[in-house]
């Protein structure tokens, strides 16, 4: 009986769909279903599947100075919901040669992701280092987040 299944699966047309990155993303709020018989494609959407966010600035490269503004922009797509917080973390080397990234301060919350730009003010206790980068997070649905590339952050004081 097993043996006839698989001799028919094998003599079924199987569809196959060409998954371009133009495809995907018109996919990525849709669920794809296949039937029993392999020859029909569903599909419909779903909460499943979330957005996404970019960060575009800071670019990255880019040195800031504790305790002055900059301005924060995205993009997003998708099912990301309202609101987004920004954090900023600092990555460095643990004990055991690890790179580990630490939360230095949450920037902002609450901030409605159709804005698109958000300026913010870094704390003006940080540490000067060029590991710096800010993680942009969605309230609705926390596993959809964006984060810059690393700039550096110098002391607020002259030395």
């Amino acid at each position: 009986n097993q043996q006839q299944q698989q001799q028919q699966q094998q003599q079924q047309p199987m569809m196959m769909m060409m998954m371009t990155p133009t495809t995907i993303n018109s996919l990525q709020d849709h669920d794809v279903k296949r039937n029993s018989n392999y020859n029909s494609t569903t599909i419909t959407p779903t909460t499943r599947h979330p957005g996404m966010l970019q960060v575009v600035h800071p670019l990255g490269g880019e040195s800031f100075r504790a305790g002055s503004s900059l301005k924060v922009e995205w993009t997003y797509s998708g099912n990301v919901g309202t609101y987004v917080s920004i954090k900023l973390f600092r990555a460095s080397m643990s004990q055991e040669g690890f790179e580990e990234e630490n939360l230095e301060a949450t920037i902002a919350t609450f901030v409605n992701v159709q804005r698109c730009e958000f300026e913010v003010t870094l704390p003006i206790n940080l540490r000067p280092s060029d590991c710096y980068r800010l993680e942009m997070a969605s309230h609705d649905n926390p596993i959809v987040c964006g984060y810059s590339r690393y700039f550096s952050v110098t002391s607020a004081f002259f030395t």
